[in-house]
């Protein structure tokens, strides 16, 4: 069960998109009480039931996570390492509220922030806004890592590789980028373009990225697609097509599961 609350304009932040809370609780009286004291200001979905709740994460990829850890199969931070633990959530931010005692015993902290209850609401406006700028510096960083900050085409890990490693990649990465457009360019068209087998361009593409290659052109595409986002100069629409996907709607779902946000909600939050 659920509960969504649309959006309205955000006091003092004057942030471009309201960010997103996902409540995880089984006590409702506390879930009401959250929600009422939040909704003004960001976004709120709730969910009662912790035991599909890490689905809903990977799904819908709030920005903060919130749970008073009322939960009857396991404790708060029991559920907190299972976000922590599945690599397609693990980055998101999570406020675990706890009371004095369980505060005072833990020792082995999971969670992004804990706060005590009774629950001090303008501490807890205050923590969200800076996980939420904290995982922005995080979202900037990890721009420069895996774009290059210099030349902006790819992952610097591969200027690691062996040269003739990096001979092999560069190609491949010059056949993605003269095909971007191109929807029809596939794993065939470039193992085909390569002089290899498909069966046996796989197995070196995984060698040497760890990725088979339709990801590895996903990957490539997409960074592209980031790119051409940040410029500004064009519609996500137009992105999607200057970058091979001919389906809007899916260039959107792929580009959120790749980079946890929407085309727009990434860029406007840089």
């Amino acid at each position: 069960m659920k509960k969504t609350f649309s959006s309205g304009s955000l006091s003092e932040k004057k942030f471009k998109e309201r960010y997103s809370i996902l409540l995880v609780e089984e006590n409702e009286e506390l879930c009401s009480f959250l929600i009422q004291v939040l909704s003004e200001e960001y976004n709120i979905d709730a969910i009662f039931e912790v035991e599909s709740a890490c689905e809903t994460i990977r799904n819908e990829q709030p920005d903060v996570i919130l749970s008073g850890g009322t939960f009857k199969n396991m404790s708060g931070d029991e559920f907190c390492l299972l976000v922590k633990s599945d690599v397609k959530t693990a980055h998101i931010p999570v406020i675990l509220l706890k009371d004095p005692v369980s505060m005072e015993n833990d020792n082995q902290r999971v969670a992004d922030c804990c706060l005590t209850l009774p629950l001090d609401i303008s501490r807890l406006r205050a923590e969200i806004d800076i996980l939420i700028f904290n995982r922005g510096i995080i979202r900037k960083r990890y721009i420069k890592l895996v774009l290059g900050a210099d030349d902006m085409l790819g992952p610097d890990i591969e200027k690691t590789l062996p040269s003739d490693e990096q001979t092999f990649i560069g190609r491949v990465r010059k056949l993605i980028e003269e095909n971007f457009s191109n929807p029809d360019f596939n794993v065939d068209v470039l193992s085909a373009a390569m002089n290899m087998s498909r069966s046996g361009f796989y197995t070196k593409m995984k060698m040497i990225t760890n990725q088979a290659p339709a990801d590895y052109i996903r990957t490539v595409k997409l960074n592209r697609a980031l790119i051409l986002l940040i410029s500004k100069k064009y519609t996500v629409t137009e992105v999607a097509e200057l970058t091979g996907f001919s389906d809007p709607k899916y260039f959107r779902e792929v580009f959120k599961k790749y980079y946890g946000e929407s085309p727009k909600k990434f860029v406007d939050n840089l």
